[in-house]
């Protein structure tokens, strides 16, 4: 029998395998010039993301924790998130367990 642990990861690598397959769908995009807002230059460019409040101030609490602007570590996230599917299952199922413990010790 699959552990709870086992049994979310699971899912979350199930949920990562629809991303991949929608990504699979999309793989014909424009030049990168095309893409690029006009005036863009350089090695990076700006992307605007909206994000619920609770998302917001978790990040910046992170980032406040960490020394780091909110918006590096948003970047670091990402890049994280993108090179290392396998592993993105359990850092999540981890995360969460590790705040679900707290939350238990916290509010008992």
């Amino acid at each position: 029998m699959a552990t709870a642990r086992e049994t979310m990861i699971a899912a979350t690598q199930r949920r990562v395998a629809e991303f991949d397959a929608i990504e699979a769908l999309c793989v014909d995009l424009p030049p990168r010039r095309a893409r690029d807002r006009a005036g863009a230059t350089g090695a990076s460019a700006v992307l605007s993301v909206r994000l619920e409040h609770s998302l917001i101030d978790a990040l910046q609490r992170r980032a406040a924790l960490t020394g780091l602007p909110a918006s590096s570590l948003a970047r670091n996230l990402i890049r994280l998130g993108l090179s290392r599917r396998d592993d993105v299952a359990a850092l999540l199922v981890d995360e969460l367990s590790s705040v679900t413990d707290r939350l238990r010790k916290e509010f008992p």
